[in-house]
């Protein structure tokens, strides 16, 4: 169920945030959720295990990469 809360809609987000980058989401992303122990456990399900928060920096920037291709595409 916890998985589903990361599948980001592009009418959802645009609704809630306008028309921010893709860099800037992530921050506000990242530090929304990684500020208690409930978000890092989510995360750490979804994402995998990282030693350090620029892997799931990374890794969230590439999931969002591909997500802004797909629907530009659309």
């Amino acid at each position: 169920m916890l998985k589903y809360f990361f599948h980001f809609d592009r009418d959802f987000l645009e609704g809630y945030y306008g028309t921010i980058g893709t860099e800037e989401l992530l921050e506000i992303s990242l530090n929304s959720i990684l500020c208690h122990e409930y978000g890092y456990h989510t995360v750490k399900n979804i994402f995998g295990p990282m030693n350090h928060r620029n892997e799931l920096r990374d890794k969230m920037i590439c999931k969002l990469t591909v997500l802004k291709n797909k629907y530009n595409k659309g």
